[in-house]
């Protein structure tokens, strides 16, 4: 950038003394604006990370959907999926507290954003999003162990639900390098609450609805990436 020229004012002698002070605290006000500017700018160092990990995640899931689709229905993920309407999903995965007063887990997707969000708006809803498949999986865990699935089925979920965990714990530590609020007062009602047990077909459906969705928002995730 070429150098910028001012006329220099005529001054008096004791303001001849005074303005190098004058400039050099000029030039420190613009210097510190500058770096606060830049500390409060956030740059998202973690997205690659975070992607590699939704991406990890996805293959995992697509390798387990239609082994759940098989043990629990007899009949491949495709077949399943195309029984099943995605629209009453969250309908279908509930908390409840002691008054059987009782709230959706899984999010409802946003439609795609015509551009891209600002980082802080992206991260605060990624986390939202983690976070409530996270515990939608900790819902389908404990059907499984409470009632005895097989082991096999145990210990994929399980795998999945630790992969999502660790999913969340990467989004939290950008979040906080961004300075961004990370509570979200939505999942700490739904953390709140407690697992209301359904009948066998209804943890079924339950798994498989969970397992949709979290497909699904990963896929959506991985688009905004």
């Amino acid at each position: 950038m070429a150098d910028t020229y001012m006329k220099r004012p005529q001054t008096s002698p004791e303001s001849e003394q005074a303005l190098p002070r004058v400039q050099l605290l000029g030039f420190l006000a613009y210097f510190e604006s500058d770096v606060s500017a830049a500390e409060m700018s956030c740059q998202l160092h973690l997205r690659d990370n975070i992607l590699r990990r939704t991406q990890l995640l996805l293959s995992l899931l697509e390798d387990y959907v239609d082994f759940y689709a098989q043990e629990k229905f007899s009949n491949s993920w495709a077949v399943m999926d195309a029984i099943f309407s995605p629209e009453v999903d969250a309908q279908l995965v509930l908390v409840c507290d002691q008054e059987l007063e009782c709230d959706q887990v899984l999010p409802r997707l946003p439609s795609p954003p015509s551009t891209s969000p600002q980082p802080e708006e992206l991260l605060q809803q990624l986390l939202t999003l983690s976070r409530r498949y996270a515990l939608a999986l900790e819902l389908v865990f404990l059907d499984q162990s409470l009632h005895e699935d097989e082991l096999d089925l145990l210990e994929r979920t399980d795998q999945i639900y630790r992969h999502v965990q660790g999913l969340v714990d990467v989004i939290v530590a950008q979040v906080e390098q961004c300075r961004v609020d990370a509570d979200d007062a939505v999942v700490a009602r739904l953390a709140g609450k407690l697992y209301k047990g359904a009948s066998s077909d209804g943890r079924n459906q339950r798994g498989f609805r969970t397992l949709r969705q979290c497909l699904l928002g990963l896929r959506y995730i991985t688009s905004l990436l």
